[in-house]
């Protein structure tokens, strides 16, 4: 009777123990399982947060309702070293900037550039002063000199402006700002024009800044 215990007992501890690993073993699944899945979720956070686009790093910051997109310009020496970064927050998505068009070739820029602000168009637009501001302080960053100007005659003899012709632009190149139907960009020799519609104009210049350093690099935009 004694050794019918004893071997009842040895099975009951085998039972237990093939028991116990089998829940270990389930134990170390669910964890392995957990770690993937957060990792899976962390990293889509992440990707969500950073993303590569026109050979250019963004990284979306955002404080409450307002988000913005940090990315690092790299000023290359003729070594092709590079010397310094500019920062800049775009207001917008660049991706969503893709379909606004480029028309007439690559934005390749001389070392003056005039900007060209006609008429009250732009002033009428509460981003309008502000676009100028921000692509005449990325320029002079890039190491480009710019200044003000206007393609209209009149009124740079009325506003004491400088006049610069499209047509003939010299050794400078003009980047002019339009009212227009449809947000664009158009180079015509080293003419730019810029132009946007519904005083979305920030937008059509953040797609200038984004195209003047891919297309500095080689990259199609």
């Amino acid at each position: 009777m004694a050794k019918k215990n004893k071997t009842e007992d040895k099975k009951n501890s085998k039972s237990i123990v093939k028991l116990e690993e089998k829940q270990i073993k389930i134990f170390v699944w669910v964890m392995i399982f957990a770690v993937v899945f957060f990792l899976a979720i962390y990293l889509s956070a992440i990707s969500e947060k950073k993303f590569k686009y026109s050979g250019l790093i963004f990284e979306k910051k955002g404080q409450g309702d307002l988000f913005l997109y940090y990315t690092e310009f790299p000023v290359i020496d003729f070594n092709g070293n590079v010397v310094s970064k500019i920062p800049f927050y775009f207001r917008e998505d660049p991706r969503k900037l893709q379909d606004i068009a480029i028309l007439g070739g690559k934005i390749m820029l001389r070392k003056n550039v005039a900007l060209a602000i006609n008429g009250d168009d732009i002033e009428n637009c509460e981003d309008g002063v502000l676009s100028g501001t921000v692509i005449s302080l990325f320029l002079s960053k890039s190491g480009v000199s710019s200044f003000g100007a206007t393609t209209n005659q009149k009124e740079a003899e009325e506003l004491n402006r400088r006049y610069v012709n499209c047509k003939n632009p010299g050794d400078y190149s003009v980047i002019v700002f339009q009212k227009a139907d449809e947000n664009k960009i158009i180079k015509s020799g080293d003419c730019y024009t810029i132009q946007y519609s519904n005083c979305e104009i920030m937008n059509v210049t953040e797609k200038f800044m984004i195209a003047l350093y891919a297309h500095s690099r080689g990259i199609d935009i």
